[in-house]
């Protein structure tokens, strides 16, 4: 029997799951990608779908959160798969990563999406392109060349539109040959993206070393760093970092108002995400580029970029965040809230209000309206454990839900500590 790269799992309904392009195909997830050659009968389809034109490209929009402008895309290939619907990469490019075949899927891609630019161009809107690069494209010598001829196949496309994306796994696999690839393309005048930055080994001499304009921060450093003070720290670094090296920093991951809001507190302006936009097809991206705006929440009126000695004060807020976070969770998941985690001596916020916080905001009226806000939220703790314990449900939830109020209403006091501390020194 022909091995199959598909089987069917019992329907979950998570978002990893909805593959499908139709409500009557399977549920698909990928098989275990085995290691060494791919299977015959896979390569063979995999050309057989190139051949029949069963690939198609989505275009992930990036935006300047803070300017309100949509400045680039990034290209998704997707298999239209007759049978089984729409497939993601991790469904059919795993396996052959390394593999020759990669090479005419990726050389697919790249004619592709110039032909869409071009197209869109035309219509009037002109975007910056980023294309995935696998570890198989950047092997051969002539890579640069093939980009070359296919921007002169598309002359209305400027080389610095183009951003080829590179994992830093790929890049150290062979940095000798990829610090040649970069410097051609550079030569070009083609950009190259340093991808997935911060989940992996972020080694500085990769950055120092090879002639990357970019930085795209890991979406898992994204996903979190609005409540984990240790991401939100190591946002804060890899943005430093890449402005002192002259890197421009992007964000992917941005699935909620609130990490594009805190991304712009730490200086990063540029973002894609779900709560932006999501994978759609050229057609459809001169409607959305002329009807999309920032969110309210991204204006230049509510978020400002904290000075380096305010971001105690962000990381005391993800602190307190991520501790009534962590309550609701014990309470949701139907774990017992233990005493400890109510400490208010251990509490890292009433720490930084004592302690930093203080002799830094001591002086200012609107930092004395954080410490009854605080108090008022252990008590509503307190009594969270107490109703948990006898069992009362309804009752916690019901509390809960009063915490989350005050904990709207102390972070709302922390931005107007910080605006206020901000007229200080602009007075200075």
């Amino acid at each position: 029997m022909q091995q199959s790269l598909y089987h069917t799992p019992p329907v979950d309904g998570s978002e990893e799951n909805r593959l499908t392009a139709g409500k009557d195909r399977p549920v698909l997830l990928p098989l275990q990608i085995p290691l060494g050659q791919p299977h015959p009968s896979r390569l063979k389809r995999l050309e057989e779908a190139l051949g029949n034109g069963e690939f198609v490209l989505l275009y992930l929009p990036r935006v300047n959160m803070r300017l309100g402008t949509v400045v680039g895309v990034e290209a998704l290939v997707r298999w239209q798969h007759p049978v089984h619907g729409l497939l993601k990469p991790a469904v059919f490019l795993a396996e052959i990563e390394h593999h020759d075949q990669m090479l005419g899927i990726g050389n697919w891609v790249i004619e592709h999406a110039l032909k869409d630019m071009t197209a869109l161009q035309a219509q009037g809107l002109r975007l910056s392109i980023s294309i995935n690069m696998s570890a198989r494209q950047i092997r051969p010598l002539d890579f640069i060349e093939g980009v070359a001829a296919r921007l002169d196949a598309n002359p209305d496309i400027r080389p610095d539109q183009i951003v080829f994306e590179v994992t830093e796994t790929t890049i150290l696999q062979d940095m000798p040959r990829v610090s040649r690839l970069i410097d051609a393309g550079h030569e070009l005048g083609v950009h190259f993206c340093l991808d997935n930055f911060g989940s992996g080994y972020s080694s500085l001499n990769v950055l120092r070393s090879l002639q990357v304009s970019q930085i795209k921060l890991d979406r898992s450093l994204v996903g979190n760093l609005v409540w984990n003070p240790d991401d939100l720290a190591m946002v804060e670094a890899i943005i430093g970092l890449g402005n002192s090296l002259h890197r421009t920093v992007a964000a992917t991951g941005v699935e909620a108002v609130e990490h594009g809001a805190m991304l712009l507190k730490l200086g990063c302006d540029l973002a894609q995400g779900f709560s932006i936009c999501k994978p759609i097809p050229a057609a459809e991206l001169i409607d959305w580029a002329r009807t999309w705006k920032p969110d309210i929440g991204w204006s230049a009126d509510a978020v400002t970029i904290w000075n380096k000695d305010q971001f105690p004060l962000l990381i005391a807020s993800s602190n307190h965040r991520r501790w009534i976070d962590s309550l609701a969770a014990a309470v949701t998941s139907g774990k017992h809230i233990t005493a400890q985690e109510l400490d208010r001596k251990s509490c890292w916020f009433g720490l930084w209000h004592a302690g930093i916080g203080r002799a830094r905001y001591g002086h200012l009226s609107e930092f004395n309206a954080l410490g009854p806000l605080h108090d008022e939220a252990h008590r509503i703790g307190l009594e969270i454990f107490e109703l948990q314990h006898r069992d009362q449900r309804a009752e916690t939830f019901a509390r809960l839900a009063d915490l989350f109020e005050l904990r709207a209403r102390l972070l709302q006091a922390l931005d107007g500590l910080l605006q206020a501390s901000q007229a200080e020194s602009a007075n200075r």
